[in-house]
Order: C-alpha cells, then structure tokens, then sequence
C-alpha cells in the first residue's frame, strides 16, 4: 500500500499515456465526494469538460505548476460546464487535439 492509499486519495497506475484514466478515474469519485485533478496539462482540462456530466459533489482542476495553493487559480469543472455548455466542450477538445492544431 502507497502512502497516498493510506492516506484514502485513489490511486490507479496507467500503461501509457494517463490522461484519459485521470480524468474519468476523477469523474467516477465526484459522483461520490469533491474531488480535485492537479496538473500543469491543458490536456486534462479540456478532457475534464468533455467527459464530465451530472455529478453530486464538486470536480475541480488546478495547475500543479504553482508550488503555492494561494496562487494557484482553481476551476469548479461543473460550473465551468454549465457556462460553456457541452457543444462548446467538445468543440474545445477536438480543436485541441486535432491534427491541425498548430501546436504540432
């Protein structure tokens, strides 16, 4: 047992690339509790608004490139949902993942 399965955080090991598992592993516990994604990948974010529906408990995301919590600007993904609306989340993930994007 990892000291963050001791502590109650879920914990999941990924293959390959582990922003999908995240994001729906964090989907899954704010059905249950709030729950809080920390990373510095945009990828995450849009991937956040794109699977995340109806749930009980708050979902949050944060950067993890600030080291300070007081720094650090936290989204409420729910609320960030219901002012985008689901067409202009999905629009916002295929426009980032795209093969046209221009951060290839």
């Amino acid at each position: 047992m990892t000291s963050c399965e001791k502590e109650k955080f879920t914990v999941v090991n990924a293959p390959g690339d582990a922003d999908v598992l995240v994001v729906k592993t964090a989907v899954e516990q704010s059905v249950q509790h709030a729950t809080t994604v920390i990373g510095e990948d945009t990828d995450l974010l849009f991937l956040l608004l794109y699977y995340v529906r109806d749930v009980k408990k708050r979902l949050y995301f944060r950067s993890d490139k600030s080291k300070s919590l007081d720094s650090s600007t936290v989204y409420d993904i729910s609320h960030l949902k219901e002012l985008l609306g689901q067409d202009m989340c999905s629009w916002l993930l295929f426009s980032h993942i795209h093969p046209c994007n221009n951060r290839l």
